[in-house]
């Protein structure tokens, strides 16, 4: 009778365990608010459920909620939740009420690509200074209501206007905005290195300090660099090893991740170095680098990490620029440019005839500014041509223009 059933009510009936529950294919909603429940260990994976409602129950433990691949709706209000620790990240999950448990951090709280409504309020982190701006940071790209009311445009502009890394420090248990920082880059620095220095590592090292060296600024070059107060057994005294010297423990490997406004770091497959050389790609992304010690037996050990600002494009620059064709009447000339400097906009092009006894006096020739070829004819004869480039990003962000200039035009 089970075999087909897509909605369970099972509310108010002081349920304190789910032991035996059905494996129901077709479950699309289950309701079991205002039971007896401390865990959901024993509910089973229902592959179609969309809507879960567990409200005034009395769960401690977000992590015995199963994997729902389905889930869209989640309701865990009044219970006695301190921590979303181990939660599951569930990708269709599009509501998730949370009013009037214990929550004092933003720790833990997992990715959810498609939440749109969360509510937190009865919570001791509603209470916090920017509550509502912390809440969007971490679901900067798809939350559009906050306990129950529309995101203004002001508070979604203000969380955007926060580093990348704040959101992720606060997934990793970072408070908010400390008033001892100077500033919140510095807040966040600070709680990298803090956060870090009682993880136990190989031998007796542990994280004395953690910094990136280099601007965030695209084609730019960066340096992670780790140091660590290790015991010098030959001195019996403290000893600092910079992160390319790290003898006492065998080595360190390196990895990068890019991360974008909301999402978790995802790894960049070839950046296994201390250094990382940053593309247009990472434009508006943090870098996050991981170092893991390596022990000389070739153990590998828990990683620490350190987070680059936000990268930035450079001043919008042609890197190379050249003319491609033949400079004979009836030909065609080409400009070909290499541009640096993030998304290119309304770059301009401005072609000239260029006198061969007077190169100081080019002539303008009438086209519209975004001509990156031009045909020659007979008035060209005899003329050095010249092609002026002048980039622009597409904030329209000037650069300095830059030419080159072809062979005198010959007849053909």
């Amino acid at each position: 009778m089970t075999r087909g059933l897509e909605f369970a009510y099972l509310r108010d009936n002081r349920l304190s365990s789910l032991s035996g529950f059905p494996q129901l294919a077709h479950l699309k909603v289950l309701d079991l608010s205002n039971n007896a429940l401390t865990t959901l260990a024993e509910l089973p994976i229902l592959p179609q459920l969309k809507e879960l409602y567990l409200a005034g129950n009395k769960i401690t433990d977000v992590s015995t909620i199963p994997a729902l691949p389905a889930l869209e709706v989640l309701s865990l209000r009044g219970n006695h939740i301190t921590s979303l620790v181990g939660m599951n990240e569930f990708p269709n999950l599009t509501a998730l009420f949370l009013a009037n448990n214990k929550l004092d951090s933003w720790r833990g709280f997992p990715v959810f690509p498609k939440l749109d409504s969360l509510r937190l309020l009865e919570n001791p982190i509603a209470r916090q200074p920017f509550y509502s701006v912390a809440a969007i940071s971490l679901y900067f790209k798809s939350l559009s209501k906050l306990d129950g009311f529309a995101i203004s445009p002001e508070d979604k502009h203000q969380a955007e206007s926060l580093p990348i890394k704040f959101a992720l420090l606060l997934r990793r248990g970072m408070p908010l905005f400390e008033a001892s920082a100077s500033s919140l880059d510095e807040q966040c620095d600070r709680f990298c290195v803090e956060s870090q220095k009682d993880v136990s590592q190989a031998s007796s090292c542990k994280l004395a300090s953690c910094y990136v060296v280099g601007n965030a600024v695209e084609q730019q070059t960066i340096t992670a660099k780790f140091e660590f107060n290790c015991d010098d057994h030959i001195h019996a005294e403290k000893a600092t090893l910079a992160s390319n010297d790290f003898s006492l423990i065998g080595g360190l490997r390196f990895c990068w991740f890019r991360a974008t406004r909301g999402d978790s770091p995802v790894p960049i497959p070839t950046a296994t170095k201390q250094t990382y050389t940053t593309t247009t790609g990472d434009i508006g992304c943090c870098l996050v680098a991981e170092c893991h010690p390596v022990l000389p037996s070739g153990e590998v050990k828990t990683p620490f990490y350190v987070y680059s600002r936000d990268v930035a494009p450079e001043k919008p620059t042609v890197a190379v620029i050249e003319l491609v064709g033949k400079a004979v009447d009836g030909g065609q000339l080409t400009v070909s440019v290499h541009y640096v400097g993030g998304a290119e906009g309304a770059s301009e092009i401005r072609w000239f005839h260029v006198p061969p006894y007077r190169p100081d006096k080019p002539t303008q020739i009438p086209m519209e500014l975004k001509a990156r070829f031009i045909m020659l004819d007979t008035s060209d004869i005899g003329s050095i041509i010249m092609a002026e480039y002048t980039p622009v990003r597409s904030d329209s962000e000037r650069g300095t223009p830059v030419s080159v200039r072809s062979e005198i035009v010959k007849p053909a």
